[in-house]
């Protein structure tokens, strides 16, 4: 079974949140922790992609992905 991961996010705070996470992913990336198919497949899972949609992320930050 895999294990699962919740968390809450106020509306107005979903595009620091978004930041936050592709920091850390980019991070990660710098300390050679992710790989670029690890890095990739978590940015860019669809799941990840719908949040993004669904959730009104901003433009201006989805753009640049």
């Amino acid at each position: 079974m895999k294990d699962k991961f919740f968390y809450e996010i106020e509306s107005t705070s979903i595009d620091k949140f978004t930041l936050v996470f592709i920091l850390g992913v980019l991070t990660g990336l710098k300390s050679k922790t992710l790989s670029i198919d690890e890095a990739n497949n978590l940015i860019f899972k669809p799941y990840y992609v719908k949040f993004f949609s669904e959730h009104k992320v901003s433009k201006h930050i989805t753009e640049r992905l």
